[in-house]
């Protein structure tokens, strides 16, 4: 009997788990591309800003401040450092804004890739982990970087951030011009 018991807890914890192998697939082609994330805290996301890019921090709060009709990111900081401030441009980074995926209860796994003149940010949803009884929180936008010694010398790169959930994939674009 306790051989029992072990071998259908073990059969339950798989079910109820994502496997170790499980994670986000790159698409054909791509290698493995290096980031730093450097904010987890940054200024407020909304449906207009799911993410921008660009090769200056300074570019990154000027494009939010659009989208977000406010004169500076601070509305509803939540942080002593909301637009970054406090983060120096590194000369030869790509840095790249985006909201933090509400994923209740699921583990998310993230990688970054390279394909031609395409980087992919893909973030990898596995199932749910019980119910899910959280608010939905406001998003906030994270920072992350890219070295450009990773990337194409210059030219239009896209930056593609794949959603992956249940074996299918949605994504979103945006250009950047890399000088």
């Amino acid at each position: 009997m306790p051989k029992f018991a072990a071998l259908l807890l073990l059969l339950v914890a798989t079910c109820s788990c994502d496997a170790f192998w499980e994670g986000p697939t790159l698409p054909g082609g791509a290698t493995y591309v290096a980031y730093t994330v450097l904010s987890v805290q940054g200024p407020p996301s909304n449906m207009d800003i799911p993410f921008a890019a660009g090769t200056s921090i300074a570019a990154l709060r000027a494009s939010i401040a659009q989208h977000t009709h406010q004169q500076d990111c601070h509305a509803y900081a939540i942080s002593s450092n909301p637009c970054w401030e406090q983060i120096a441009d590194a000369p030869g980074h790509l840095y790249v804004a985006l909201a933090y995926p509400y994923a209740c209860n699921r583990a998310v796994r993230e990688t970054a890739a390279l394909s031609g003149r395409t980087l992919y940010f893909i973030e990898w949803f596995g199932r749910p982990q019980g119910r899910c009884g959280d608010a939905y929180p406001m998003p906030h936008l994270r920072l992350l970087s890219f070295n450009r010694a990773d990337l194409p010398p210059s030219g239009r790169v896209t930056f593609d951030i794949q959603f992956q959930e249940d074996g299918t994939t949605s994504d979103y674009k945006v250009e950047v011009t890399l000088a």
